[in-house]
């Protein structure tokens, strides 16, 4: 019974020893929480863009709440006093990198954070000026000048859109490029140039800035037919006649506007038939030739039966 007493009170000593062990490091563990809860900088502090001009600068507050914070950029001379845990800073410059601090203070000190934040990039303006060089009957370059900003430029959007001038022919293209020129080749005489010019940086396009220009005229060349006359010749037929363009075409084409499906002949004149007295007509000729056509307009209007076969009052119109 002896022995097994004294392992009891070995045992009750142990117990009581780890007990008390326990006891001083929960103690210690209250110390350094006591310890750890004070002042501070602020934590986990951001700076957002609003924009292109501007930077959300916010954070959370540090265990001991401050009496104040304060929000400054040095290299523009920015301090701003704020009792939130955020301040926007105006007035910056676009596509720019800040470094900013923010302190909290106390009575007696005070405490930073850092941290960096870039405003963003707007879009560019539109070119400053858009001009052609180097005209020829089947080339041009198209040239142009951004308007200073101060972000980065990082390229072009081009379109243009040729008409050529006496024919319904029209087409669009549309490319990019670093540049500040782009040429154009195998372009048909006689054609209006219309360019549109965009700059763009890495948030989109500008609005565009406009030019225009013509090809040189390929003289003698292909082209509409001239002196176009319609004559009426009775009080249901009228005689349509003109002059052949200084290149002559394989054929010409006599359409009213309301037959779209018109008539061939190798002649500088057709007598159109069948049509309603005292009437008033829209005539188009055309110009074939291999690869495109040209137009001219002209209005006639048939006699009145009985009237004199006098010649109408036409409007010529080249198109």
């Amino acid at each position: 019974m002896l022995w097994w007493s004294g392992r009891l009170l070995v045992l009750a000593a142990l117990l009581t020893a780890a007990a008390l062990d326990t006891e001083e490091i929960q103690k210690e563990d209250e110390h350094l929480v006591l310890v750890a809860a004070g002042p501070g900088p602020p934590e986990n502090v951001i700076a957002t863009p609003v924009g292109s001009t501007a930077l959300n600068v916010s954070w959370d507050p540090p265990e001991e709440p401050p009496l104040y914070y304060i929000v400054r950029i040095d290299s523009e001379s920015i301090e701003n006093d704020t009792s939130n845990t955020y301040f926007l800073v105006e007035g910056l410059e676009p596509c720019q990198d800040y470094y900013i601090r923010v302190l909290s203070r106390y009575n007696g000190n005070q405490y930073t954070a850092k941290a960096t934040g870039t405003t963003n990039t707007p879009v560019p303006p539109s070119p400053q000026t858009c001009w052609f060089s180097d005209v020829h009957t089947s080339t041009l370059d198209i040239n142009w000048n951004d308007t200073q900003f101060k972000c980065a430029i990082v390229g072009h959007r081009i379109s243009w859109l040729l008409d050529v001038l006496g024919s319904d022919e029209e087409s669009t293209n549309q490319t990019t490029t670093t540049d500040h020129q782009i040429h154009l080749t195998n372009l048909p005489p006689y054609t209006n140039v219309t360019a549109s010019v965009e700059a763009e940086s890495k948030t989109g396009y500008s609005q565009p800035t406009t030019c225009w220009n013509v090809t040189d005229h390929d003289s003698p060349g292909p082209g509409p037919p001239e002196n176009v006359i319609a004559t009426p010749v009775g009080s249901t037929a009228l005689n349509v006649s003109w002059d052949p363009p200084e290149e002559p075409p394989l054929y010409y084409i006599v359409r009213i506007d309301s037959d779209p499906i018109g008539n061939d002949t190798n002649n500088t004149y057709f007598l159109v038939e069948g049509l309603e007295p005292c009437q008033y007509y829209d005539i188009r000729v055309l110009s074939r030739y291999n690869d495109r056509q040209f137009v001219a307009k002209v209005s006639g209007t048939t006699n009145t039966p009985g009237n004199s076969s006098a010649p109408a009052v036409v409007d010529l119109e080249f198109v």
